[in-house]
């Protein structure tokens, strides 16, 4: 009896501190340095722009204190077309310097930042998958209205985790938000993690109602609250959607369950062999002929 019971507290010892890890990874995960990131950038074709264009640092301070680091670069001649990019989970600002070339040849100014707790920003918090993401990204949009004008034309370009976020935001700033690119964004925060658990920890999909249970006890996170099918559904605002068909992070399915449950303009495209965020560096001419069609045809 003695060892029934020693059996049975070790396996719950186990799936105490495997429920612990699960919650960490997705709330509190090692997230990639600055020189990281740029060490991966600086690979591509498009880094030779970001390295010799005229850029300045543009910082934000959001409601709560926290400062938001990021990048401004003018569009090559006066202009008041403005993007926002977003970058993805565990990355940094750099993210986005793949895509510089095709905004601005379509004569942008382009704001890149680092999400709350990546990139030059003070780390240590929670990332929270989106939830408080949004609510940054909606802030920095106030900000770059005050700053640059009323009269501007805002859209928004977000990869993954930045993706998402972009998404969510047009919920809270529908009237300021002109369009949405969104580049392998998932559908819904639980799906999303029930899948990663399921391919990266090989466990059942019971196992996530525990961890789910665990983050919102230990970090207030409400990942079943997240999914963004609903928001499309009431949404008018144009978004194009974009999803490398080898993505092994977030379903490529995703994209078209986005596109579908989406009530306004949209299109949707599918990069081949293209992995997680590697959409515009698999087949550059295809993305950037597909977001020049895409801006051409909502008239910006």
């Amino acid at each position: 009896m003695f060892y029934f019971f020693l059996i049975i507290i070790l396996c719950f010892i186990i799936i105490r501190v495997t429920v612990i890890i699960a919650a960490n990874r997705v709330c509190k995960p090692k997230v990639r340095s600055w020189e990281e990131t740029k060490e991966i950038e600086s690979k591509y074709d498009q880094w030779a722009i970001y390295d010799k264009i005229e850029k300045e640092e543009l910082d934000f301070t959001l409601d709560d204190g926290y400062l938001i680091h990021g990048t401004f670069i003018k569009a090559p001649t006066q202009s008041n077309k403005y993007i926002i990019l977003t970058h993805g989970f565990r990355y940094s600002r750099l993210g986005g310097v793949k895509y510089l070339d095709i905004f601005l040849k379509n004569n942008y100014n382009i704001y890149l930042y680092d999400l709350r707790n990546h990139g030059k920003n003070i780390h240590g918090g929670i990332i929270q998958m989106g939830e408080i993401e949004h609510k940054d990204l909606s802030q920095i949009i106030d900000k770059i209205y005050e700053k640059f004008g009323s009269d501007i034309i805002l859209g928004l370009h977000g990869e993954s985790l930045g993706a998402f976020s972009s998404m969510m935001a047009t919920k809270l700033k529908a009237d300021k938000i002109k369009f949405v690119i969104e580049d392998c964004g998932y559908s819904y925060t639980r799906d999303e993690l029930i899948y990663q658990l399921k391919k990266q920890m090989k466990m059942p999909v019971s196992f996530y109602e525990l961890v789910a249970k665990y983050a919102k006890t230990k970090y207030n996170q409400h990942w079943d609250d997240m999914d963004l099918k609903p928001i499309l559904k009431k949404s008018n605002i144009p978004m194009l959607f974009i999803h490398g068909k080898a993505d092994k992070f977030t379903p490529p399915q995703m994209a078209k369950e986005l596109f579908d449950a989406h009530h306004g303009y949209k299109k949707l495209c599918y990069i081949e062999n293209a992995q997680h965020a590697q959409s515009v560096v698999t087949d550059y001419k295809l993305y950037k002929d597909t977001v020049n069609s895409f801006l051409k045809d909502i008239g910006y």
